[in-house]
């Protein structure tokens, strides 16, 4: 098993299976809302699509150096807000693991 995939079963294990897809949970997102927009420094971002749309999204730059960056789709209710403190805390499980990452959150349409 490789690091990126050992890291995703963990966090997924955490974080997302307990709340995936639970009805009986609306907002999934805070049992972990620990990090508050507040505390973090990121970049709001905006993409055109080919169809002429524009997504929003938030760009969280690594505290070391990185040309890696991974992309965070959050899932079915909520908006970037409430979903961002999930895509810094899997930042913050990379950095612990001495593998820096920058991280892009997109909302959906």
């Amino acid at each position: 098993m490789n690091l990126l995939s050992a890291i995703g079963q963990s966090f997924e294990k955490k974080f997302v299976s307990p709340n995936f897809f639970n009805p009986d949970k609306v907002q999934p997102y805070k049992s972990i809302h620990q990090t508050s927009l507040d505390e973090v420094v990121y970049e709001s971002v905006s993409i055109p699509t080919t169809d002429g749309e524009t997504l929003s999204g938030y760009y969280f730059s690594s505290g070391n150096p990185s040309d890696r960056t991974f992309i965070f789709l959050h899932g079915r209710t909520g908006d970037i807000d409430d979903y961002s403190p999930y895509a810094i805390r899997m930042q913050k499980e990379f950095e612990a693991l001495d593998f820096p990452v920058n991280a892009l959150v997109l909302d959906y349409r």
